[in-house]
């Protein structure tokens, strides 16, 4: 660690005895030692640390929300909230500097995050063909339209608070990748929010050690607790009740205030054994890597979670390359496109979020995901089957919705029973659906050998601990990781379904009639 280094740590450290955060010295180190650029903050393990052992303590009076912060005022008054809110709140603690109350925690935190709306252009072609071509660029629009519809405006009406010198565009969007990569949602009342210390946790999907525990349902106007709450039901997640509601509580239950007292700290909790020297990580959720990297700034290996996407525009042209039939597949796709939430499983989340629409205008937004279970998506599955039934069958299906139906549901047995030709149609969805994978795959310019071959010499395990890597190198490394992951799903997808047959669903039938065949044996 660097003079530099030893400085800020000390300074956030001091700052912790200072606001109340506590954390356990026996179990836990905090370091400047951590994978990937070098300068990062993580937290490691001196000796083995046991299950539920709580080894930090952040009262909420300490994190920066639109709650705390020195502008809590205004932002209430100018209705701000969710991320704008506490970007504003942020830019603002971080403009005033060693006047704001979070000084210490902010002097240790980065000056923004290497998301990749942030990149160069040599840096950004890493990322061709992948989720994050667009997107990334997309979003930096949408941050600019915030700043200019809501940020600027308040220069004008607050110029003395909010100066021209620190909300500026290259601020807001500074601060905006701080909240995106290190917010946590706290409670009903604080909202999105800094939280100092349980920020340095690092990421790793699947293999957390800790858990943040945090009471949540406290009144959104006075951050009480419900027993304690004052406020009208009508503006308040609270009912409101008095203490005379209390009257019969039992003796064994915590006192109010007490339960207040808790509700204001927040604890970590170790959920899964440490050993000793390991690093101490905390989750994020479950993210594919485009969204671990254009909200965090990093990306993982052998990501669990990686999606691709193809949009129904792609689909229809490799459909139906004869634009004579275009508008037949268009009615189809719409009539799928209105009935569908009916007919989709119930644990089906919909990524293009029309579950609530009764109508649909527009469908070449529309796109459908490719998944780590290599499953049809069910979305796609349908429009497929509706695309592919005879003419006759369409026909019936739109002045019979009750047809359509019956047809979707008896679908799994006749396919069994091989009626209707569908062993055809099955192969046809299969077919398809290789195909697209196929077209997605040639999006990207290089191979998936040529990426394995260019991560080679810039590989995680060529750098040293603590060693500091040019962001170059890193933005290279987590655009390669990026493309392998989502070249790798599509190419089990084109394995899994390639001429026309579900490898995978016949394999069990073959696991199936093999476990049969031994049991006549015995």
């Amino acid at each position: 660690m660097n003079n530099n280094s030893k400085t800020t740590l000390s300074l956030l450290l001091e700052w912790f005895e200072k606001v109340g955060i506590t954390y356990n010295k026996e179990y836990l180190d905090i370091d400047y030692h951590i994978r990937g650029t070098g300068d990062g903050l993580g937290i490691l393990a001196l000796k083995d640390i046991p299950l539920d052992t709580i080894v930090c303590k952040i009262p909420k009076s300490a994190i920066l929300s639109i709650k705390t912060s020195s502008i809590t005022k205004i932002i209430e008054e100018s209705l701000l909230k969710g991320g704008i809110g506490l970007s504003v709140a942020l830019m603002y603690e971080i403009g005033i500097g060693e006047k704001s109350r979070w000084y210490g925690y902010i002097q240790s935190i980065p000056k923004k995050e290497p998301l990749p709306m942030f990149w160069d252009d040599e840096s950004y072609r890493h990322l061709a063909g992948t989720e994050l071509e667009k997107s990334a660029k997309e979003d930096y629009e949408l941050l600019k339209s915030d700043f200019e519809s809501i940020v600027l405006p308040l220069t004008e009406t607050y110029p003395d608070i909010f100066t021209k010198d620190i909300f500026t565009l290259d601020n807001f969007l500074n601060a905006s990748s701080l909240v995106s990569s290190r917010a946590f949602q706290v409670d009903n009342y604080h909202g999105d929010a800094m939280v100092p210390l349980a920020d340095i946790f690092n990421h790793k999907t699947g293999a957390e050690n800790v858990h943040l525990i945090t009471e949540g349902n406290l009144c959104e106007v006075c951050g009480k607790i419900e027993s304690l709450c004052k406020c009208d039901g009508d503006n308040s997640s609270c009912d409101g009740k008095d203490d005379d509601d209390n009257e019969n509580k039992n003796e064994n239950e915590t006192n109010p205030e007490e339960e207040q007292k808790i509700a204001e700290m927040i604890e970590i909790k170790i959920v899964r054994e440490c050993k000793k020297g390991d690093e101490v990580f905390n989750t994020y959720g479950e993210h594919a890597n485009a969204s671990l990297l254009n909200k965090y700034g990093f990306t993982e290996l052998n990501n669990a979670y990686d999606v691709v996407s193809i949009d129904i525009k792609r689909i229809m042209r490799i459909m139906c390359p004869n634009d004579r039939k275009k508008p037949k597949m268009i009615e189809r796709a719409m009539f799928w496109f209105e009935h569908r939430m009916k007919f989709l499983p119930p644990e089906f989340h919909d990524p293009n979020n029309t579950e609530n629409d009764d109508e649909i205008d527009d469908i070449n937004d529309f796109f459908f995901r490719f998944e780590n279970s290599t499953e049809i998506d069910p979305d796609l599955r349908g429009l497929l089957l509706v695309q592919l039934v005879d003419g006759g069958t369409f026909q019936i299906w739109k002045k019979d919705k009750k047809a359509f139906n019956r047809w979707l549901k008896a679908l799994p047995t006749e396919e069994k029973k091989r009626k209707f030709n569908q062993p055809s149609l099955k192969e046809k969805l299969c077919q398809y659906v290789a195909q697209f994978a196929e077209a997605r795959l040639k999006d990207y310019p290089t191979t998936l050998e040529q990426d394995y071959e260019e991560l080679k010499p810039i590989d995680e395990s060529k750098f040293k601990l603590k060693e500091k890597v040019p962001e170059e190198i890193l933005y290279h490394r987590w655009g390669l990781i990026l493309r392998i992951g989502e070249k790798e799903l599509l190419n089990r997808y084109i394995n899994r379904y390639k001429d026309g047959k579900d490898t995978k669903e016949e394999d069990k039938t073959n696991d199936t009639q093999n476990g049969s065949n031994k049991k006549r044996k015995l």
